[in-house]
């Protein structure tokens, strides 16, 4: 498609339905949070976060468990229980795993951080591959003799 039909353009004002709205009358309901959710999901996508952690036995739920506290913890970096406060009132990241309005308490967030922290050795090496893979990094360690400057 081109640049010139992608464009938007307004319709011109005789072909326009045009409503008059009184923006005082305007009201919220149920204002969620999605931006860095969605960007924090399509990174744990791309690095393959998922497939490390099938390879660690993690079931379908506990991954996306492992997802919803990696990125709530990045996002929300308060305490594993304001994090569960965030989620369950301004945040789409649950529903964006499939946990719908279901309540992750600060408890379970515990649990799954546990869980990744005694595979984290595992995890670690994973992603500095991934990451150098993606980046075609080519890591190398120089050492410098630095005693008699």
């Amino acid at each position: 498609e081109s640049l010139e039909k992608a464009i938007s353009i307004p319709p011109l004002k005789e072909t326009a339905q045009m409503e008059n709205v009184d923006i005082a009358s305007l009201g919220i309901e149920d204002s969620r949070a999605f931006g860095g959710e969605h960007l924090c999901t399509q990174v744990l996508n791309k690095l393959g976060l998922a497939a490390c952690l099938e390879k660690l036995k993690f079931s379908t739920r506990e991954i996306n468990l492992a997802h919803i506290a990696i990125i709530g913890r990045a996002l929300f970096t308060a305490s594993e229980y304001k994090t569960a406060s965030f989620l369950e009132i301004g945040s789409e990241l649950q529903r964006m795993h499939g946990y719908g309005d279901e309540k992750i308490s600060h408890y379970i967030l515990y649990k799954i951080a546990d869980k990744l922290y005694r595979h984290k050795e595992y995890i670690d090496k994973y992603l500095y591959n991934k990451i150098k893979n993606l980046f075609h990094i080519h890591d190398t360690l120089d050492k410098y003799d630095l005693s008699n400057t």
